[in-house]
């Protein structure tokens, strides 16, 4: 196993969903279309809400922005807190939720503490994968519970995967045991997360989740 060059840093991602509930911070965010590299991702999954032909793209318009602006300030916020925010009614907010949200353009993200959870371990795997197999392989390690996010990529690796483990003697095994697993594995490297300064929409101050901080 070796660590990675430092250019590839990594920042922590959500727990695994096996992982016990807790008090957590729920943000609402757009997804950037380089996330459709995600190996969970199909494209016959997608339905829209509104009888759209799947694939038909949804556009944002100016009058969405206090919308997302709401959800990403609290993704937990009521459709009676949004309509005052928007202006709307709560009808309006919650259908262009379901559609934002059935395109596959807005999606919800949970942060957690998860070293005080007892997750103390998190890495970037960064995978050498044989063509053939970059699909099935990828599949297989996007359902390990190890694992919150996997992605094919391009470059040197072709796939990457996010790890959250107790300790690195869990890192240690679930790399030896279910990685070395994998046939087509032709390359791994590892990029520990030293520290974590933000998740997908949570500020940490060392192991707790933080306010945001206010702009300069």
């Amino acid at each position: 196993m070796a660590g990675h060059p430092p250019d590839r840093t990594a920042a922590m991602a959500t727990i695994p969903p096996a992982m016990p509930s807790t008090p957590a911070t729920c943000k609402a965010a757009l997804r950037p279309e380089a996330e459709a590299a995600r190996i969970s991702w199909r494209p016959s999954q997608l339905k829209n809400g509104d009888g759209r032909p799947a694939g038909e793209p949804v556009r944002i318009a100016p009058e969405d922005g206090p919308l997302l602006d709401a959800l990403a300030r609290d993704g937990r916020a009521s459709y009676a807190a949004l309509a005052k925010e928007t202006g709307w009614t709560q009808g309006v907010v919650a259908r262009r939720i379901e559609l934002l949200r059935a395109a596959g353009v807005l999606y919800l993200d949970v942060d957690l503490a998860t070293q005080l959870m007892g997750f103390a371990t998190a890495a970037y795997l960064w995978l050498t994968v044989e063509p053939s197999r970059l699909a099935s392989i990828g599949e297989l390690i996007a359902r390990h519970e190890e694992v919150p996010f996997a992605s094919a990529i391009t470059g040197t690796a072709n796939l990457v995967a996010a790890v959250i483990c107790r300790d690195t003697e869990a890192l240690y095994r679930y790399v030896t045991t279910k990685i070395s697993a994998a046939s087509g594995v032709r390359q791994l490297e590892i990029s520990p997360v030293l520290r974590r300064v933000k998740q997908a929409g949570t500020w940490m101050a060392a192991s707790r989740l933080a306010a945001l901080p206010s702009p300069a």
